[in-house]
């Protein structure tokens, strides 16, 4: 089903924005990357209550692409076992560096293989990061198309 317009699906903590541009401009002129953390709310939305810069694991193409290190991964993954507070996963975040801050074919294909694989909605955050200095990130989400499969669609 296609996003609502009529509230936010998510909300984001003040703190999120800093550390997505303290990262992002930490990894320029490469890709950078990192996983957005959070919690559902009674209302169904969801709550980014933090960011965690990793390694962008591509070596060949980093200047245009990203792999979040599987080792960063596992370890924001551990850290999140057992914990009450409902905390989880809730997407992920990369820059464009020198370009503009909307999902590419690539950032598309990579977010459907994942909901193939776990068939979850994540939250998509990108950030242009124009010589160096990172701009506002856009917040993304798929939904479905007017074709029947699936689409990124503008959350903020």
């Amino acid at each position: 089903m296609k996003p609502s317009n009529s509230r936010p699906l998510f909300l984001i903590h003040p703190g999120i924005e800093p550390v997505l541009r303290e990262h992002l401009a930490r990894a320029y002129p490469c890709e950078g990357c990192g996983i957005l953390i959070g919690k559902s709310t009674p209302d169904n939305r969801l709550e980014i209550l933090r960011a965690i810069g990793t390694r962008n694991a591509e070596t060949v193409r980093g200047e245009d692409r990203y792999a979040i290190d599987p080792r960063d991964l596992m370890m924001v993954e551990q850290s999140l076992i057992g914990n009450k507070d409902g905390l989880r996963i809730v997407g992920f975040f990369h820059s464009h560096p020198d370009s503009i801050a909307r999902p590419s074919s690539t950032d598309l294909a990579m977010a459907l293989g994942l909901f193939d694989v776990a068939h979850e909605f994540y939250v998509y955050a990108i950030s242009s990061v124009m010589a160096g200095t990172p701009e506002p990130a856009t917040y993304w989400t798929l939904g479905d198309d007017e074709n029947g499969g699936l689409a990124f669609y503008s959350a903020t």
